[in-house]
């Protein structure tokens, strides 16, 4: 005779499995960050990310384009994090040297040199928002096929959203199982030599 478990069991394994819909744009990513990490999202997953981050209010282009799922594999103990902004890589400055590139949402701007910078110290991009990324944020956004600065921002406005709901169960959980070492090295522009991609 079975026990309570086993039955438990046996029912939740002849349970249909709800399968996400992934948007076709960022279905590539997607596969890409599940194999990488070694787990992916369940469909409450996704749900409860969408019940955060809310409505992405940006153009219909952007909007299409979009796929909330991507942000299940922010992990708040990867990203630097403080006063409500989110470090997303760096750029280089006429000496030569590099400039932090901190994204936040603001009134006066988006972007700074330093997580609490004054309104007169914002950082103006020009073609590209940074030169080397932030291996965690470049893992989300793919930023050599992202081009769109609206979906982007989208995505940087999400990151911050989540990280400041700080939703253990969902978004700082372990991942299922050992996700494969790979050299987080910085994710730089125009780099064809990145270890893990396709």
């Amino acid at each position: 005779m079975l026990s309570r478990l086993e039955r438990a069991r046996k029912w939740l394994t002849h349970q249909p499995v709800q399968q996400l819909r992934i948007n076709p744009h960022a279905q590539e990513r997607y596969n890409h960050l599940c194999t990488i990490h070694g787990s992916s999202p369940t469909s409450d997953d996704v749900v409860s990310i969408k019940r955060t981050i809310g409505t992405v209010s940006t153009g219909s282009k952007t909007i299409n384009r979009f796929e909330p799922a991507l942000l299940f594999f922010l992990r708040r103990p990867a990203v630097h994090f403080e006063a409500g902004a989110l470090l997303i890589g760096w750029t280089r400055i006429p000496d030569g040297s590099r400039m932090q590139v901190w994204f936040r949402v603001a009134k006066e701007g988006t972007l700074y040199p330093l997580p609490s910078g004054p309104p007169d110290s914002r950082y103006y991009p020009g073609e590209v928002t940074c030169d080397e990324w932030h291996p965690v944020i470049a893992d989300i956004i793919d930023p050599e096929k992202c081009i769109y600065r609206l979906l982007q921002y989208a995505y940087l406005h999400s990151c911050i959203k989540l990280l400041e709901a700080m939703v253990p169960s969902t978004f700082d959980r372990e991942p299922r199982t050992r996700p494969r070492r790979r050299h987080h090295s910085v994710y730089k522009r125009h780099s064809h030599d990145r270890p893990d991609r396709f």
